[in-house]
């Protein structure tokens, strides 16, 4: 391959920054040009998805990050479980939530953006196309030269099946990522053998590629193909360590999750420290005898040391605690028994928790902020059946919001609000 001049090298990478520039644009999420949104001037030139409602996966996939926003990491087997019981009454298949790592990764954005379930999962979509765009550029650049990435690039850059992905709520882009990230390394390990970077980058490669669809299989026999043929086809070395990483990454990917359900050890933390029978089922976790404040309700009971700022507030009465509570018959199911602790009631059905039925009886009509989740979502123990309550991440992100509804319809919204408003305000 003949060497570019210094020249030639410059337009080479210009234009290389035009079309990555170019890519970016297009995998935007619809979001940024919406009305009041800062590339709303330039809606015209993005290509907008024909389909707006929710497509089934999409609904399920807000589903599951729903879950997780609600009961957390720990609530993730309950999530399976509904899954494997909801499957057996049905004829076909859905999709499982054991794609977890897409999953994961939006309950992550949700935490860190502030945005609902479904915003978050197009908007990782969107950001993982275009590191599918950079990758593959990447790729083209290491394994040809500069002008085989400018045209990679390109391609990349405006293929249909990409801008797809990067508009809708789907695993599938975020798929792709991870399948390239690892027939790259594959590619950088056969022609640096025996380098510990590109082997744990490979490894640890596989290991997320596993954890976000079940179509790894076959991204994996096609990379044993390749390893088979290596030697005929003369395309790099194969090691013993390369084929142990093959191994070893997909098999890192099969992991078990250990979760503290609830979040608190109750145990810990309002501990029997001078009960026998508590230190020998603790013989490591017990606290030593005498160990922290004494809960005055009953001395039996000591604070943990760290929750010296809890037993402060205590002593002061302005908390309270309620230690060993719970219901007969539990059935082991994180969802059921935080269901019921909210809605503080035995009953599956409820739909009220208990703080938003207290607002119920002594709250105001016209005031949304006596019941005030500081989250992007409501906290169950605060649904009321008839006052207004309110749910925000913090005053400088409340905005007049309706699920699924953006452009046109949700100015003509606003519109029709604000004169339904005004004739309340006459009368």
């Amino acid at each position: 391959m003949s060497e570019l001049s210094p020249r030639a090298r410059k337009i080479y990478i210009l234009l290389l920054a035009l079309v990555l520039a170019l890519g970016i644009f297009l995998r935007l999420p619809s979001q940024a040009f919406s009305p009041g949104a800062a590339l709303h001037e330039v809606v015209g030139l993005h290509p907008q998805a024909a389909f707006k409602e929710v497509g089934f996966d999409e609904g399920l996939y807000r589903r599951y990050v729903e879950a997780l926003t609600i009961g957390g990491l720990s609530s993730y087997p309950d999530i399976v479980e509904g899954y494997i019981g909801a499957q057996e009454d049905l004829r076909g298949s859905i999709l499982p939530p054991l794609r977890f790592l897409y999953i994961f990764v939006a309950y992550l954005w949700h935490s860190l953006f502030g945005s609902d379930a479904l915003s978050a999962l197009h908007q990782v979509a969107a950001f993982f196309s275009i590191l599918t765009l950079g990758l593959a550029t990447l790729f083209a650049w290491r394994l040809r030269g500069l002008p085989w990435a400018l045209g990679v690039g390109a391609l990349m850059a405006v293929a249909p099946t990409q801008l797809h992905m990067s508009q809708h709520a789907l695993v599938d882009g975020f798929f792709t990522f991870w399948a390239l990230l690892v027939l790259w390394l594959l590619w950088e390990n056969l022609h640096a053998p025996r380098d510990w970077r590109w082997l744990a980058g490979y490894i640890a490669g596989w290991t997320l590629l596993v954890l976000t669809k079940e179509n790894s299989a076959f991204v994996w026999f096609g990379v044993v193909v390749l390893l088979v043929s290596a030697r005929w086809m003369q395309f790099g070395t194969v090691t013993r360590e390369l084929v142990v990483a093959t191994f070893l990454g997909p098999l890192l990917g099969v992991v078990t999750l250990v979760f503290l359900a609830g979040g608190i050890d109750s145990v810990s933390f309002l501990a029997p420290t001078e009960d026998p029978t508590y230190r020998s089922l603790r013989p490591k976790l017990a606290l030593p005898p005498g160990t922290g404040v004494a809960f005055g309700e009953d001395p039996r009971l000591r604070w943990h040391p760290s929750a010296v700022s809890l037993a402060a507030l205590h002593a002061e009465g302005k908390v309270s605690v309620m230690p060993a509570v719970g219901y007969e018959h539990p059935d082991q199911s994180h969802f059921v028994s935080r269901h019921f602790y909210e809605v503080g009631a035995l009953d599956p059905g409820m739909s009220t928790g208990w703080l938003g039925r207290y607002l119920d009886r002594v709250g105001s009509p016209d005031n949304p902020l006596q019941g005030l989740a500081l989250d992007s979502s409501l906290a169950p123990a605060l649904a009321a059946g008839k006052m207004p309550v309110a749910a925000v991440d913090a005053p400088t992100d409340y905005n007049f919001w309706a699920r699924d509804v953006w452009g046109d319809v949700d100015e003509l919204m606003l519109e029709t609000t604000a004169r339904i408003g005004a004739v309340h305000a006459r009368s």
